[in-house]
């Protein structure tokens, strides 16, 4: 291979690998993650949308006092701990400002997550680590 083909090759190699860095990949949550449904309602959104005030419905009642004054969690009778997989089941809809605000979903850059940058979103245990 000449010089001039080796330049051509190394030159749209990189134009294609920068490029591709910003195609993006979206990661759903497993059906093992945790999230927490009302079923009045029949919604559900993550634990992490709950304290950060995300979400359309009241999960927790005292949601201040609990988050700012270390008060035991006053939830609703209507709401239960679930995962993904049972609302699936259910066919409860995603809580709107969970949703908006990222709770279901992750974008990551293809290149880097093919290259294994990738950092896990739950854990074995079904926690949401955000």
């Amino acid at each position: 291979m000449n010089k001039e083909t080796l330049l051509g090759v190394v030159l749209i190699g990189g134009v294609v690998a920068y490029a591709s860095l910003g195609f993006e990949v979206v990661e759903t949550l497993p059906k093992h993650a945790i999230v927490m449904a009302d079923h009045v309602q029949q919604e559900f959104a993550t634990v992490p949308c709950i304290l950060n005030g995300n979400t359309t419905v009241s999960y927790i009642e005292n949601l201040k006092g609990f988050v700012e004054g270390g008060e035991p969690a006053k939830i609703p009778a209507s709401v239960t701990e679930s995962t993904i997989g049972e609302v699936e089941e259910y066919q409860f809809s995603p809580d709107a400002e969970c949703a908006n605000a990222g709770g279901f979903a992750t974008p990551r850059s293809l290149v880097l997550n093919l290259l294994g940058f990738k950092t896990e979103r739950v854990d074995a245990d079904g926690n949401i680590l955000w």
